[in-house]
């Protein structure tokens, strides 16, 4: 039996290439993915690739809202959820172009790198977690490391994770590259 057998991930982000194939390597393992990304037709076209236990879904990494109903439409799709994969972040070379310095940064810029790279992790795992926690079969985490210049986000969201793994008592860390 693959070790993911019968588990069920949403992986965000899941158009690029880590989610893409993060999305691949999840199915190899055993589990049914939900390939989540803001662009449709590439999260379709990953699905497709992925094959019979993939589905693609749209949603916007900056909404709060829009966060939820992808928590909820996987669950309504598997009937479960066991691994979330927040991969997203933001990687238009048009917007990273203007992530520059602290005098030249676009607010509109900055406050959108703090809701996908930031606010979405924390979205994401309040609408997942309950439900993982109910489930009683444990949670698994994982996030997308990097040496950019996103690694103070990184390590936000890892100190915060760290934090509900002490409170919850039910986090069970993954990491992408020890699986």
């Amino acid at each position: 039996m693959r070790r993911l057998e019968g588990k069920v991930a949403i992986v965000t982000g899941g158009a690029g290439g880590i989610g893409s194939a993060t999305a691949h390597r999840l199915t190899s393992e055993g589990a049914r993915v939900a390939v989540a990304d803001i662009d449709l037709p590439r999260a379709r076209e990953v699905a497709r690739a992925v094959g019979s236990d993939a589905i693609a879904v749209q949603y916007d990494a900056a909404d709060a809202a829009s966060i939820q109903s992808l928590v909820e439409t996987t669950i309504k799709h598997y009937g479960r959820l066991d691994i979330l994969h927040n991969n997203a972040a933001i990687t238009a070379p048009e917007k990273q172009s203007q992530d520059t310095t602290a005098v030249d940064i676009p607010f509109e810029i900055w406050e959108l790198t703090l809701r996908v790279n930031l606010t979405s992790y924390l979205a994401a795992s309040k609408y997942a977690l309950p439900h993982m926690i109910a489930q009683g079969s444990g949670a698994s985490f994982i996030y997308r490391e990097n040496n950019s210049r996103y690694i103070g986000v990184q390590y936000s969201i890892e100190g915060r994770d760290l934090q509900r793994a002490v409170e919850e008592g039910q986090w069970l860390p993954g990491r992408a590259a020890g699986w």
